[in-house]
């Protein structure tokens, strides 16, 4: 049986894990809002992000859209701040997954060959007893349902869905040429992509510590 301490060592990376994502959405309402607040003040983009950030804006068709758009219909001031705000919010998102995976893989690494060949048996019995044939079916179901959602999380913050003819700030689409609480989608959609990225992060934690459980044996 895996020791106290090791419950609590995985425990506690749970939560840290989770904080990352916390200290990921606190800081991009921060950075928006305060962005947002300036722009209306001084009506000018006064959160300009770095050149090598600013380039996402180029590769992720969620931030090029807007930009381009906005652009095109002389709002420049205004594709400047959704180009800084969104390649933020896609730059800190990249940072925080990057983050979550060290921080597992630390949390895998620090533990003793004596613990993981514990957790090893623990993870076995686990897998019998969550997983038994008769509901192999149920779980393919629930892991597609977590797949088709984080499918729609990833299609959203990645392509997005604008609606740049629509003036209508209750639009379902996003409308962030008219509309400043469609600047907090992008990141808030981010926000749900890391949080499914904790189960394949775990599963992967997972698989370390058997390897590592088998080359000590």
């Amino acid at each position: 049986m895996p020791s106290q301490q090791d419950q609590v060592h995985f425990a506690f990376l749970q939560h840290v894990l989770l904080s990352m994502i916390v200290v990921f959405l606190v800081s991009n309402i921060t950075f928006i809002t305060s962005c947002v607040s300036a722009s209306r003040t001084t009506g000018a983009d006064s959160c300009k992000v770095d050149d090598v950030v600013e380039r996402l804006v180029d590769v992720i068709p969620a931030i090029r859209q807007p930009v381009v758009s906005m652009e095109q219909r002389g709002n420049h001031k205004r594709a400047e701040l959704v180009g800084s705000v969104y390649s933020f919010a896609w730059a800190s998102a990249i940072v925080t997954a990057i983050a979550m995976v060290l921080a597992a893989l630390a949390a895998a690494a620090l533990l003793s060959d004596d613990s993981r060949r514990a957790l090893k048996e623990s993870f076995e019995r686990q897998s019998r007893r969550w997983a038994p044939p008769n509901q192999q079916d149920q779980i393919r179901k629930c892991f597609a349902l977590i797949a088709l959602i984080a499918a729609y999380a990833f299609w959203e913050a990645f392509w997005g869905d604008f609606d740049f003819s629509n003036t209508n700030p209750r639009s379902h689409s996003n409308v962030v040429h008219v509309n400043d609480l469609d600047f907090y989608r992008l990141s808030f959609f981010l926000a749900g992509l890391l949080l499914f990225l904790i189960l394949p992060v775990f599963l992967c934690t997972k698989t370390v510590v058997l390897k590592l459980a088998q080359r000590a044996s």
